[in-house]
């Protein structure tokens, strides 16, 4: 007797999130676009599976689930620190710019989706890409104005993207730690 298809259940939705910058959209999703983040076949959709996993190990009391649970905190807030300074600096150089100049020079399509976890942790690392995504779109503005040299916009963009980046890799190194 051949069982019958197992149901495939949608997850719950608890709202859905809008990235107007294909590199942030991708980081996401990274089926999105085809846009090379550096982070391989890495996304913040698998880090939410990860985290989700990691809080129902730590809730039934695994210990290495808690430590790398704890370790990412510290890991989120020192990377946020970092972001929130690459941040101020390109506010101001935005802020510098006249009125008539900071409509973006490259508006998205926006791409649009749904957010399936809602953990404390998952929401604050796509409070970060929501950040990244505003910050970059200014940071191109500022480009295509001419107010930045290209030099200063690729080392801002780096470093924008770095603790992003930092945060993705580490979700997945520590996973690995706590299996």
């Amino acid at each position: 007797m051949t069982q019958p298809p197992k149901r495939k259940t949608k997850a719950h939705v608890y709202g859905t999130v809008t990235f107007n910058d294909p590199l942030a959209a991708t980081i996401f999703d990274r089926r999105a676009t085809d846009f090379n983040t550096g982070l391989r076949d890495k996304d913040l959709i698998k880090c939410g599976s990860i985290i989700g996993i990691l809080y129902r190990k730590s809730a039934q009391d695994d210990a290495a689930a808690t430590d790398a649970l704890q370790e990412l905190v510290k890991l989120i807030g020192s990377n946020q620190t970092r972001f929130d300074d690459t941040v101020a600096a390109i506010e101001e150089a935005f802020n510098d710019l006249p009125a008539e100049k900071r409509l973006p020079s490259r508006p998205g399509s926006g791409l649009s989706f749904d957010v399936t976890w809602n953990n404390k942790m998952f929401l604050a690392v796509l409070q970060i890409l929501q950040d990244f995504d505003a910050a970059r779109g200014k940071l191109v503005c500022l480009k295509d104005h001419n107010a930045i040299e290209h030099k200063q916009y690729a080392k801002l963009s780096k470093q924008l993207l770095t603790p992003l980046r930092s945060i993705i890799e580490s979700v997945f190194s520590l996973a690995k730690q706590a299996n």
